[in-house]
Formats: structure tokens, C-alpha cells, sequence
């Protein structure tokens, strides 16, 4: 991981970097976020199924307020659980309110399977709308399959999966 997170520092040219099921843990997500922090390039990261648990979530938060490239985010199914995406929350309400990312801002975050309570998908969703004049970011979410969805906020029936949609 060091080597790639190194070569991410410089590469100019790569845009998107899927590393689904890869065993990436929360160092790895560290030197992946340190990497993101100088990276003005990469717009769409996977990091889905990887146990980078809430200290990789934290990581990777962080460098959300320094990158002005990526758009797309993807941590489903990480571990990372309500104190993870709770990181992730409030980076992304951080990351909307930077004036210099204006446009650049990030566009969709897949943090499902993580084992949200309501309140942290309803934190989590409050996050994604932004800020006033921010463009929201798209969020996909869900809680713990023993919650009820209307507990989360999403409105649906009783017995319909536990999702939560976002989007503008």
C-alpha cells in the first residue's frame, strides 16, 4: 500500500482507484488519505469492503478537506460504524463549506453497510445535504438491518429494506 499511496502522490493522470476487497486496513487508509491530500487528479475512489474500520473512515474524512478533485467516494461495508461515518459526516459538511473546491466538491458517497443507527444515517444525511449554497452530495446509506427504516428517516413502509437516498 505504502508504494501505491506514494505513486498517488504524483500521478497526474489517474482518476479513478477501485481497490474493493483488497484487505485494505486503517493504515492502508491512512497512507491512502496522506496521498489524496497532494493528489489533484483521482475523482472517484473504492474502498468498499476493505476493514479500514472507524480510524481508516476518520483518515480518509480528513483528507476529503483537502481534496479538490475527488467526487465520488465509496466505503460500503468498511466497519467503520456510526463513530467511522460520524467522522465522515462532519468532514463532508467541512468539505462543502471550503470556498475553493466550489464545483469540485464531492458528488457521491456510498457509505451502506457500515451498521448505522438511525441517528447517525439521519447525521450522516444532514451532512450530505451541505451547507446553504453548497451543492449537496448524493449520500446512499442504511441502517442496521434490525432498525426499522421509518426510524432512519426514510419514509418507507414498514418491512422495505433500511435505505436512505440523499441526493439533490
Amino acid at each position: 500500500m505504502a508504494a501505491l499511496a506514494t505513486s498517488l502522490c504524483t500521478n497526474g493522470a489517474l482518476e479513478t482507484l477501485a481497490l474493493p476487497g483488497n484487505e485494505v486496513g486503517p493504515g492502508g487508509a491512512r497512507q491512502l488519505a496522506q496521498a489524496l491530500k497532494s493528489n489533484g487528479a483521482l475523482r472517484a475512489l473504492d474502498l468498499s469492503g476493505n476493514p479500514i474500520g472507524p480510524p481508516g473512515a476518520s483518515c480518509v474524512g480528513m483528507a476529503l478537506c483537502f481534496s479538490t478533485a475527488l467526487r465520488e467516494l465509496r466505503v460500503r461495508g468498511c466497519g467503520a460504524g456510526d463513530t467511522g461515518m460520524g467522522f465522515l459526516g462532519e468532514a463532508l459538511w467541512r468539505h462543502a463549506a471550503l470556498p475553493h473546491l466550489g464545483r469540485g466538491a464531492l458528488r457521491l458517497l456510498d457509505a451502506r453497510d457500515n451498521g448505522l443507527s438511525p441517528e447517525a444515517a439521519r447525521a450522516l444525511a444532514d451532512a450530505a445535504r451541505g451547507r446553504a449554497g453548497a451543492a449537496p452530495t448524493e449520500l446512499l446509506v442504511n441502517c442496521s438491518p434490525s432498525l426499522s427504516p421509518r426510524a432512519a428517516g426514510a419514509g418507507a413502509a414498514a418491512g422495505a429494506p433500511a435505505a436512505l437516498r440523499v441526493a439533490a
